[in-house]
């Protein structure tokens, strides 16, 4: 067998195997998560118990982990900028 066939079958197997692993890795993780979303399907009526999505203490504890989660966002990058010296950073422009 000449050697540029050689090279040529080798570097057809390397990527014919490379794309046969990306495909396993593939089926294997959309198997993970349907197994973790069945798992956690079945044990959160014991974390919740007699929990309705429109029962009012939910809604609100919701609402406020919600708001507190963007204030925090919002904060954190704006604290940041407000302690750097904007006459600094034009002068090093």
């Amino acid at each position: 067998m000449p050697l540029l066939a050689k090279a040529r079958s080798f570097f057809r197997n390397l990527f014919s195997f490379n794309r046969r692993d990306t495909d396993l890795d593939q089926e294997l993780r959309s198997h993970l998560e349907m197994l973790i979303e069945e798992n956690i399907r079945a044990g959160m009526p014991f974390i919740v118990y007699q929990a309705t999505p429109r029962d009012p203490l939910v809604l609100a504890g919701v609402v406020f982990a919600m708001a507190l989660i963007g204030l925090l966002a919002a904060w954190i990058p704006a604290h940041r900028a407000l302690s750097i010296d904007p006459a600094i950073l034009l002068r090093e422009e």
